[in-house]
C-alpha cells in the first residue's frame, strides 16, 4: 500500500488483481443469469437449476470444464463462448500482472545489493 494525499492508496498492480477479480465476480454472475435462462427448460438440458449454471460457469471461467453440464442450444452456445474468451482474457490478466509485480521485485532486489567483486 502507497500513501497519496494522505489516503492509502493500492499499488497499480493490486488494483488490476482486484478489478480482474471483480470483473470475473461479475461476469460470472451474469454468464449464469445468460446461459440459464437461455437453458431452462431446453431439450436435452443438462442445466436444469440456477445452481447448475452458476456451477457451469465457475468450471468454464477457471478453464477446468469438466463437461457434466453443457449448453445446448445455440444462443446458449454462443454466451458460452463468450464466457470462455473473457475468462482466458481476465486469467491472462491477473497471471501477468503478477509475473510483472515478482519481476519488479526482483530487479528492486537486484539494484538494492551491492556489487560483487
Amino acid at each position: 500500500m502507497r500513501r497519496r494525499h494522505g489516503q492509502p492508496r493500492l499499488a497499480l498492480h493490486a488494483r488490476v488483481i482486484v478489478y480482474a477479480g471483480l470483473s470475473t465476480a461479475l461476469l460470472g454472475f451474469v454468464g449464469a443469469l445468460a446461459v440459464y435462462q437461455q437453458e431452462r427448460g431446453a431439450p436435452r438440458s443438462t442445466m436444469e437449476t440456477f445452481g447448475d449454471a452458476v456451477w457451469w460457469t465457475c468450471a468454464t471461467l477457471a478453464t477446468v470444464g469438466y463437461g457434466d453440464i453443457v449448453p445446448v442450444t445455440p444462443l446458449g452456445r454462443l454466451i458460452a463462448v463468450g464466457v470462455m474468451a473473457v475468462g482466458l482474457a481476465l486469467l491472462g490478466t491477473v497471471t501477468g500482472t503478477f509475473a510483472s509485480w515478482q519481476l519488479q521485485v526482483f530487479a528492486r532486489e537486484d539494484d538494492e545489493r551491492p556489487p560483487e567483486s
